[in-house]
């Protein structure tokens, strides 16, 4: 959108024509971009009608000069519905905020090499970034778009993705793994989790003495493949069958 212009990267300066050639006056009542937006593009109107076909929410910020040592801040230009949807903000209310109000204080020094990352290399991708809705309950969204410098501005947008289910899901995995590696600390036996074809895919013994195997030479093996006399191995492979068949 922002690299429209004439093949040498300066910005379009021709009055638009009619079909004819003829010089076109501007519109009576036509909407005159803001002060921030950059010369020789598409009109904001029209990019906002687009980010609002975009399925989530979207933003255009421009990273500004702070208050006296503050650096760089960046702030949001624009916002799509969805913006409103994810974070409970009113695309009109999020207009010049800055983006640190959808962070956290001590999410502070993460944000700072995010945005350095992105103005050095002007590209977006973060993931499970956490931000803070407008009631103050967080969200997590993977982060895209990039950036791109105006002369002495930078202005991009980015992509935020939902991904707090995905990230609950993987937390909810997590809390079942470590329970189920707690409940195996207190066994005094051996465990295995063995696949239908006889295979051991996992393995815990608080003594491994015990069995006739270290546990590392355990796991990729087959029941059938173990050192032991034949009548044990039938017993293994009927109790196997039963487990599977229940």
């Amino acid at each position: 959108v922002f690299m429209e212009g004439r093949p040498d990267g300066e910005p379009r300066t021709e009055a638009p024509t009619n079909g004819a050639g003829d010089s076109v006056p501007p519109v009576e009542g036509a909407e005159r971009p803001p002060s921030w937006w950059p010369p020789g593009v598409i009109g904001p109107e029209t990019v906002r009608e687009f980010i609002d076909t975009l399925p989530d929410a979207t933003v255009i910020f421009e990273f500004v000069p702070g208050k006296s040592g503050e650096g760089l801040v960046g702030r949001i230009r624009m916002a799509n519905t969805r913006v409103q949807e994810k974070f409970g903000y009113d695309p009109e209310e999020a207009v010049n905020m800055p983006l640190s109000r959808f962070t956290r204080p001590e999410d502070a020094e993460i944000m700072a090499r995010m945005q350095q990352v992105i103005l050095t290399t002007g590209r977006i991708k973060f993931r499970e970034v956490r931000f803070v809705r407008k009631d103050g309950s967080l969200i997590y969204c993977d982060v895209r778009g990039n950036a791109q410098r105006q002369g002495d501005r930078t202005i991009g947008f980015a992509i935020l993705q939902d991904v707090s289910a995905r990230r609950r899901s993987q937390a909810q995995i997590q809390a079942e793994q470590a329970r189920f590696r707690a409940l195996l600390k207190g066994v005094p036996d051996v465990i295995f989790r063995i696949g239908r074809d006889g295979t051991f895919l996992d393995a815990h013994a608080e003594r491994p003495e015990i069995f006739i195997l270290p546990m590392d030479k355990v796991i990729g093996i087959r029941v059938w493949d173990l050192p032991v006399p034949p009548a044990l191995l039938d017993l293994a492979r009927r109790g196997i069958d039963d487990a599977l068949s229940t």
